[in-house]
């Protein structure tokens, strides 16, 4: 989930502590949360069944119409 851009050097250099960030990543950048508290960004938790950062937004039902 999106938390901001990155718009101090302190900002930066504590985002990068995080696993999973980018080396190149720079003030300005996008940063986004950690929102299962592991210490990393990523995609996937760390055991099956867990979703780590990832939020879905919008609906996963396929051929819906709006009617």
């Amino acid at each position: 989930m999106f938390d901001g851009l990155i718009r101090t050097q302190a900002e930066l250099d504590a985002y990068k502590q995080l696993q999973g960030v980018p080396s190149d990543i720079g003030i300005g950048d996008a940063k986004y949360k950690d929102l299962n508290h592991d210490g990393k960004i990523s995609l996937y938790g760390d055991t099956p069944g867990q979703d780590g950062d990832v939020v879905n937004l919008g609906s996963a039902t396929r051929g819906s119409s709006m009617e």
